[in-house]
């Protein structure tokens, strides 16, 4: 009850207040379509989290995209443009109140489409002079890195010398970041285990 100077009094207005300090339910994510290797270099994610909570994408702690889980709980959501590599990724869920929850990570490798030299047993002899447009489909379970350099894919070409001198190779104009090595084989079949002797190896050509 509320009375003014002049003895006029109002009922007081009773309001209830709701404190919710539980956290969302642990969100979920994977890969669009299942897997954790993609040739999409802009990925789409889904998963389930609480019913219109705001659903953030991470790449460790940095937010990269965002959206709002629909009224059933699914969401999807789009990651930004990506290099060809390795990732990963979680998802947080924040509800109306503030309150939040992590899902687990969930690493994915991004590759590009392949190619018949994808296969070091189909490695494309090179000419000289003529440039090619190739893809890597993924490292095999064996492949070596050159110096501990790793990718998330390869190529492999082979060329025969036709005189003493030097030789050129370079990845200019590729769209990633890429490694150069160069192998003498050494007898037998070469491997993507066993390429044969490296003679060279360069992540700035």
């Amino acid at each position: 009850m509320a009375s003014d100077a002049a003895g006029n009094e109002s009922s007081a207005v009773t309001s209830s207040v709701t404190l919710d300090t539980v956290s969302p339910v642990t969100p979920t994510i994977q890969l669009t379509g299942g897997g954790t290797t993609t040739t999409d270099t802009t990925p789409s994610f889904s998963g389930a989290a609480e019913a219109g909570s705001l659903v953030e994408l991470r790449s460790g702690s940095t937010v990269i995209a965002a959206t709002t889980a629909s009224v059933s709980g699914s969401y999807s959501i789009t990651g930004p443009l990506l290099a060809i590599g390795n990732y990963s990724f979680t998802v947080n869920s924040t509800d109306t109140a503030g309150n939040q929850s992590m899902s687990k990570d969930i690493s994915v490798a991004v590759q590009v489409s392949g190619s018949p030299s994808d296969d070091i047993a189909a490695a494309m002899e090179v000419e000289f002079g003529t440039s090619y447009t190739v893809g890597g489909e993924k490292a095999g379970p064996e492949e070596v890195s050159c110096e501990g350099r790793g990718s998330g894919g390869s190529v492999w070409f082979t060329w025969i010398a036709n005189r003493s001198g030097s030789v050129q190779l370079n990845t200019f104009g590729s769209s990633y970041d890429t490694v150069l090595s160069v192998y003498l084989r050494s007898g037998g079949s070469p491997t993507t285990a066993n390429p044969g002797e490296l003679q060279a190896c360069n992540d700035d050509y």
